[in-house]
C-alpha cells in the first residue's frame, strides 16, 4: 500500500512539473502567435486597393495565397506559397477560428482559394483577375481554417 502512495504523489508531483513548465511556454507561444496574427492583419489591410495578379506575391499586386504569405512574412513570419500548401498548418474548429487564422477554401477537397480571417465573419482576400484586394464577407461555408 506504501509502495502505490509513493508511485501515486511521485506521478501527481511530476505531473504538476511538467504541467507548470508546460503552461508559461505555451501560454507565450500563444501570445506571440496572436501578435504576429495581428501585424500580418494590419499588413493586409494596408494592401487594399492592389490589383489581383495571377502568381503575384506582391508588393505591385497579389494572388489570394500571395496576400496571405506576403501579410505574414513583413509581420516576421515565413508561410508556404500554395492555397494547397498552407493545408499543412495547425488544423482549427471554424468555431475556434481567430483574427489572423488562414482560410483555404476547397472544391472537391482540393484547396483553391486562401484568405486572412479579420474576424467578424470577414476576410481579407485578392479574389481573381479583375478585382483589387479587399475585405469582405465570408462568402462560401466550404473552406477550412488554419493557423500558421
Amino acid at each position: 500500500m506504501r509502495f502505490i502512495r509513493v508511485i501515486t504523489t511521485a506521478m501527481l508531483a511530476g505531473g504538476l512539473l511538467l504541467g507548470g513548465l508546460a503552461g508559461p511556454g505555451a501560454d507565450h507561444a500563444d501570445a506571440a502567435s496572436k501578435k504576429t496574427a495581428a501585424k500580418a492583419l494590419k499588413v493586409a489591410a494596408k494592401q487594399k486597393g492592389d490589383p489581383y495578379r495571377r502568381g503575384g506575391a506582391g508588393p505591385s499586386g497579389f494572388d489570394c495565397s500571395g496576400l496571405v504569405q506576403y501579410s505574414y512574412k513583413k509581420a516576421g513570419k515565413k508561410l508556404s506559397r500554395t492555397s494547397a500548401s498552407m493545408l499543412k498548418y495547425k488544423k482549427v474548429s471554424k468555431k475556434n477560428r481567430r483574427a489572423g487564422d488562414i482560410l483555404v477554401f476547397l472544391k472537391n477537397g482540393r484547396a483553391y482559394h486562401a484568405a486572412l480571417y479579420a474576424g467578424k465573419g470577414k476576410i481579407w482576400e485578392a479574389q481573381r483577375p479583375g478585382t483589387k484586394v479587399k475585405k469582405t464577407k465570408i462568402w462560401s461555408s466550404r473552406y477550412v481554417v488554419r493557423r500558421p
